[in-house]
């Protein structure tokens, strides 16, 4: 007797590596969490639905791939933020700290 594999059934899952990956990356490339979205192929609202979920699981005191997703987000935004923060102060030179800028 043969068995049958059937075809997956249902809607496929958005929530997969490779858009996560994709949202990442573009957050990483500067693009806003919206242009983030777009670039990996969801909306805005599912993106913000996946963090609510993640935010009242960590409530409840629960660990799951959205809060994991959470923590990945604020992750890659407080890097972003240090590096060009860093960026800036680097380029300050001593003249810049004092009182009153001087031309030249």
């Amino acid at each position: 007797m043969e068995t049958k594999i059937l075809p997956p059934r249902g809607r496929p899952a958005k929530f997969t590596d490779t858009v996560i990956e994709a949202i990442l990356q573009g957050i990483r490339n500067g693009l806003t969490l919206k242009a983030a979205c777009k670039g990996a192929g969801i909306s805005y609202s599912t993106l913000a639905a996946w963090v609510y979920r993640g935010k009242v699981a960590r409530r409840n005191g629960v660990e799951n791939k959205f809060t994991a997703l959470q923590e990945k987000i604020d992750a890659v935004n407080t890097a972003v933020w240090l590096e060009r923060r860093n960026g800036f102060y680097g380029r300050l030179k001593p003249r810049d700290y004092r009182y009153g800028w001087t031309k030249g």
